[in-house]
């Protein structure tokens, strides 16, 4: 029970700060309703379950892969950020349309989109191992029993906070106007651009 409750905390704590999956998907529940922006807290659910299962078998290995990896987790990460943060930015919408419904189409973007762009950001894997550090997590020997339950409890945390935060969006985006939302839009695929040119730089 400890490790799932700890998986709990971690996954919201790691979910919650602004960045660019939580942008996408705000993004997508404003242009395609809150299906959209579940499916991709969905997607970012599920990497961050098998980040933090790869933290927690062992930190060593996680060094390792970066080493030998690293720049090419940096360049597809940050690649798929600039393609992203374009698109938004030139893609004109009428939100007053597109809210009417969510095709299926538009769930398997919302899921495909931020599932290669969670999992193109390997740094997480570092955040989980300090938060397993700071938790306790890794004063104690993990059999196979605790990591599922850590991975668990951190796919759950994480989902809750997607929940969460996409069902806030869904009730407040009727009291705004269609500027708001291009403006969002705009405004999201802008700080979604920096930071795939940001990460981009890492490869100099």
């Amino acid at each position: 029970m400890f490790f799932l409750i700890q998986g709990l905390k971690i996954g919201l704590l790691v979910a919650a700060p602004p960045g660019p999956v939580g942008l996408l998907c705000v993004r997508q529940t404003l242009t395609y309703g809150i299906w959209a922006g579940l499916f991709a807290g969905l997607a970012a659910s599920i990497a961050d379950g098998f980040y933090s299962w790869v933290a927690a078998l062992s930190a060593s290995y996680v060094n390792g892969l970066m080493e030998t990896h690293g720049k090419w987790f940096y360049l597809i990460g940050g690649c798929l950020l600039v393609y992203l943060g374009v698109k938004f930015i030139l893609t004109k919408i009428d939100f007053n349309k597109t809210l009417q419904s969510t095709k299926p189409k538009h769930l398997l973007s919302s899921f495909s989109y931020t599932f290669f762009l969670s999992f193109a950001s390997p740094m997480t894997t570092f955040l989980f191992i300090g938060w397993f550090t700071a938790t306790g997590v890794f004063e104690h020997t993990l059999d196979y029993i605790d990591i599922l339950s850590i991975v668990i409890g951190v796919f759950t945390g994480a989902m809750a906070w997607w929940v969460a935060l996409t069902s806030l969006v869904q009730a407040t985006k009727k009291k705004l106007r269609n500027e708001v939302f291009q403006f969002l839009n705009r405004a999201s695929g802008t700080v979604i651009l920096g930071y795939g040119i940001y990460t981009l730089t890492k490869l100099i």
